[in-house]
């Protein structure tokens, strides 16, 4: 009995730590000074570029200061279901920018039919969801006020 009991508080710890995922790769000054949550918003998406700073090696998901930030998408982007099916997506290379919001998650969402073929159309954009739950869409904002904007093809 105690060996169950024990087996099902490890599953859920071991669920619970999967269900957070990775932790924001921190882009701020003095990194090495973790901030709160309420003092960072965090981006989530295939980013190539962000201010200016190759980040495709760091993860998916950033800690940012409020503030305007822009980037550039990963090329291409793709995904596989467990029957095989698969498909790779290119992605659109202009310059995005977001107002981040001290609190906020934002991510990059793609539509992609069905598994119908590995190449077709698709729609993405950008949600910002708050610290109280709600999610809408995220506020574009100019690259021109960001700190660094990336170069187009860099």
């Amino acid at each position: 009995m105690t060996n169950r009991i024990w087996f099902g508080v490890g599953a859920l710890v071991l669920a619970s730590c999967m269900a957070q995922g990775p932790s924001a790769y921190p882009l701020y000054p003095n990194p090495e000074h973790p901030r709160r949550d309420d003092e960072v918003g965090v981006l989530n998406g295939p980013i190539a570029v962000l201010d200016g700073q190759e980040v495709a090696d760091l993860g998916q998901t950033f800690a940012l200061l409020p503030g305007c930030h822009s980037f550039r998408l990963l090329r291409t982007m793709g995904d596989s279901n467990m029957s095989g099916a698969a498909y790779v997506r290119s992605l659109p290379q202009q310059i995005f920018a977001l107002r981040i919001e001290a609190g906020h998650f934002y991510s990059f969402d793609a539509t992609v039919p069905q598994f119908t073929a590995p190449v077709g159309s698709y729609r993405f954009g950008f949600s910002d969801r708050g610290a109280n739950g709600s999610v809408i869409e995220a506020r574009y904002c100019d690259p021109a006020t960001a700190p660094v904007a990336p170069k187009p093809g860099t």
